[in-house]
């Protein structure tokens, strides 16, 4: 198992990945090829974009973390905009491996943390068990598909 810095060379595996972790019952999505592609790309465009990906000795990729190093008031941070994992190497503590690598590379780039949003509670325990925190912000939506005018 290793733990490589996200490469372009990565993006059609990194796609296949994120729609096989997304499309499904628990989560709602219905990511397509091109979808999944062009939203990786976006992300990685960020200039302060910093991407992790969770490799097995075989080089298969299970894990991948994208982020982004973002401004704050008090003092910068890492925002983990995507973090999955394969669903066949869940619970053997592959998740928690990768956030330890962030969090050892949040300490040597001297940001102050990390921080993500998340809309699905189940996941919360796995962040909690890593030592996240809920925080008093509230993530507001407003559809434009079905308003009429």
């Amino acid at each position: 198992m290793r733990i490589a810095y996200y490469e372009n060379e990565y993006l059609e595996e990194c796609a296949a990945l994120l729609q096989n972790v997304y499309n499904n019952e628990q989560w709602g999505c219905n990511w397509s090829d091109i979808k999944a592609k062009k939203y990786i790309e976006e992300l990685s465009q960020n200039p302060r974009f910093v991407g992790f990906l969770l490799l097995t000795d075989e080089e298969e990729l299970i894990g991948a973390a994208l982020c982004h190093e973002r401004t704050w008031w008090y003092k910068d941070e890492l925002f983990i905009d995507e973090f999955f994992i394969a669903p066949s190497s869940r619970q053997r503590g592959y998740g928690s491996k990768l956030l330890n690598y962030m969090t050892k590379y949040t300490k040597e780039q001297k940001l102050a943390g990390l921080t993500l949003t998340t809309n699905n509670l189940i996941v919360a325990d796995f962040y909690h068990k890593n030592k996240f925190h809920d925080h008093e912000i509230y993530f507001m939506y407003k559809g434009v598909e079905s308003i009429a005018e």
